[in-house]
C-alpha cells in the first residue's frame, strides 16, 4: 500500500511539472514570436456567433441571434495574454448565453434595493424582468453611476 501511495505521487507530480512545462514553453514561444517574428502572426481572429436562449411560460426556450462578432485568438495550445486559442474558439464558435426571469422586487422592498443596488424601480409587484446575464452587473453599473 505505502509503494502504490508513492506511485500515484510521483506520477502525479511528473504531470504536474509537464503541464507546467509546456504552458512555460507556449508562453515563451509566443512573446519570442511577438517581440522577434511578426506580432500578427501571434495572433488570428475568429468570427463567432452569439445567441441568446430566453425561456418561454410553456417550458420551451426561445433562441435570438446577435450579429457575428469578430474575435481576437491567439495562436498556441493555452489561453495567454487575455485571449483564447484560436484553436479552441474555431470549434466553439457559437455561443448560448442563458437568459433567466428575475421577479421584480416587490415596492414595500424598494427602497432597501435602492440602497443596494441602486438599480430595480418596479411599477408593480407581479411584474417580471429579463435580463441576459452578462448584461445585468453593466446595467446596474450604470444606474448607480458606474459603480
Amino acid at each position: 500500500m505505502k509503494r502504490l501511495t508513492i506511485i500515484l505521487q510521483r506520477t502525479l507530480a511528473i504531470a504536474i511539472a509537464a503541464l507546467l512545462v509546456a504552458y512555460c514553453g507556449d508562453y515563451l514561444w509566443l512573446r519570442y514570436r511577438v517581440a522577434r517574428i511578426n506580432p500578427d502572426a501571434a495572433f488570428g481572429s475568429v468570427e463567432v456567433h452569439n445567441y441568446d436562449a430566453a425561456p418561454l411560460k410553456s417550458g420551451k426556450t426561445e433562441y435570438f441571434a446577435e450579429p457575428p462578432q469578430t474575435e481576437k485568438c491567439v495562436r498556441s495550445l493555452f489561453p495567454h495574454m487575455g485571449y483564447t486559442p484560436c484553436w479552441y474558439l474555431s470549434r466553439h464558435n457559437r455561443q448560448y448565453i442563458q437568459m433567466e426571469i428575475v421577479p421584480v422586487v416587490p415596492r414595500q422592498w424598494q427602497s432597501r434595493v435602492e440602497e443596494r443596488f441602486c438599480a430595480l424601480k418596479p411599477r408593480g409587484e407581479a411584474e417580471m424582468l429579463v435580463v441576459r446575464h452578462s448584461r445585468l452587473p453593466r446595467m446596474i453599473g450604470q444606474r448607480c453611476g458606474g459603480l
